[in-house]
């Protein structure tokens, strides 16, 4: 049994981290300042503390053996002048790192993103690839990430970055946050879906219990502050993406395109759609990344494998939407 730590676990996959941590007999912690975590998230048996993690910390019990870091404003868009990206992937990051040092705990497994690669538009995503960034979500990301990197040496601080890919499921944070989960409620309304773009994009969805499997086994990882992919393990354009949504509930509802009049933007003074990246030569917005992982590595170094497939994840979500 181990004594672990888990920043956001009051959020969507900290509550699911947290339950199974607590089912394989470990005593957990939570710590989450529920800007954007629920209560219902909580589980029995789990110790819940209102911190917040842009603070030095402060903890009764400082014993811990691994910290989980998962806590982010998730959720929340990423292109507008958030202020709390910063505070929390930047200065957050570092004072849950300085603690673990202070505090002797073994290791630290950072849970990061996709969107730490930047734009890529290669048929998979590999560690070693780097792209333009263009949101400040995803530079800061990559910030906590080579935070990580430098423990190691310089503190003698185990550390592993995760970048999920598409996670998704039963009670995810919002439900206008995930193409797939807001085709899945548009469904459940009866709703046409809305593609952004041309739809073509490439996408790599990865439901919780996966997501959760390679965070605990990743303690198994390199501990110098190692990148490893986490994901579904498939591939999927976000047209296919709405036509298997259809497919799966048996909606009777169509696909139609929204016009550039109705594309979203952050705030007056993002310059881009959300969901899109570039224009073409007409003029039209589209998404020129494509996001599917190769995971080889995390199966090589600790025995990554996801078992869940998108049509299952998909179902098992709208069962959850429909309770």
């Amino acid at each position: 049994m181990s004594n672990i730590l888990v920043t956001g676990g009051a959020g969507f996959i900290g509550g699911h981290l947290i339950k199974k941590l607590l089912e394989d007999g470990h005593k957990v912690t939570s710590i989450d300042n529920y800007s954007t975590g629920k209560k219902e998230n909580e589980q029995d048996g789990c110790e819940y503390l209102q911190l917040d993690i842009r603070d030095d910390l402060e903890l009764k019990n400082n014993q811990y053996d691994i910290i989980y870091h998962l806590a982010y404003p998730y959720g929340v868009d990423g292109m507008g002048l958030n202020q709390a990206y910063v505070d929390t992937g930047a200065v957050g990051t570092y004072n849950v790192l300085k603690y673990a040092v202070m505090n002797g705990v073994k290791k630290v497994v950072n849970v990061s993103s996709v969107s730490a690669y930047g734009k890529i538009s290669s048929d998979k995503v590999s560690e070693d690839m780097s792209g333009e960034h263009y949101i400040h979500y995803g530079v800061t990301k990559k910030v906590s990430e080579d935070y990580c990197k430098i423990f190691k040496d310089t503190y003698g601080l185990d550390t592993v970055n995760l970048r999920l890919f598409y996670a998704y499921g039963e009670r995810y944070t919002t439900l206008d946050h995930s193409a797939l989960v807001n085709f899945l409620d548009r469904a459940r309304r009866g709703k046409d879906l809305l593609i952004y773009g041309n739809g073509s994009q490439l996408r790599d969805y990865t439901y919780v219990s996966d997501i959760v499997d390679g965070i605990i086994n990743s303690v198994n990882g390199k501990g110098k502050g190692e990148i490893y992919n986490i994901s579904g393990g498939g591939t999927c354009s976000i047209l296919d993406l709405a036509k298997t949504v259809i497919k799966v509930t048996d909606s009777d509802i169509d696909i139609k395109f929204a016009p550039q009049s109705d594309y979203r933007y952050s705030d007056e003074w993002v310059k881009i759609p959300l969901g899109l990246t570039q224009k073409d030569k007409d003029g039209n917005w589209y998404d020129e990344r494509n996001y599917v992982a190769d995971i080889s590595k995390a199966k090589k170094d600790f025995g990554y494998n996801p078992s869940v497939s998108l049509e299952q994840g998909i179902r098992k979500t709208w069962e959850w939407l429909n309770k």
